[in-house]
């Protein structure tokens, strides 16, 4: 009867006191917000990276567009996704303009600049890119 007893003492003593409890509420309450905003802080910055990776994607698309058609010398200077890709939502917020601008010494150089635009948060934000292209009608 004796061993009884202690066992049944021992099961007693497995359970969490007061202030255990207490104090993991406190180290959850504590550390909570830290943890929340870092999760909140990785999701602004992926989708910042994600609309910088789609508008490099779309500037690199849209530049070899105009100079392997050679639409660059007449097309027009900006524009939307939305006829280039118009089953993808995606890139509605994304628009384009392009500039083209003879090189300083030499006439059959060309120089092409194409800038995507698009919104974010009531942000603006851009992205430019650019090359030289050779003009056989200007040499």
């Amino acid at each position: 009867m004796n061993k009884l007893y202690k066992y049944n003492n021992r099961s007693k003593n497995k359970a969490f006191t007061f202030i255990e409890v207490l104090t993991s509420l406190a180290l959850i309450a504590v550390t909570l917000p830290f943890i929340m905003g870092a999760i909140t802080q990785s999701t602004k910055l992926t989708t910042m990276a994600s609309n910088q990776l789609t508008a490099t994607t779309l500037a690199q698309s849209k530049l070899n567009q105009l100079v392997a058609d050679g639409t660059w010398e007449s097309s027009d200077s900006h524009g939307n996704f939305e006829e280039d890709y118009p089953e993808q939502t995606q890139y509605e917020k994304f628009t384009w303009e392009f500039e083209t601008t003879n090189h300083e010494e030499k006439q059959s150089l060309k120089h092409i600049a194409i800038t995507i635009l698009w919104q974010h948060q009531n942000k603006s934000h851009s992205l430019k890119l650019s090359t030289t292209i050779f003009d056989p009608d200007n040499s």
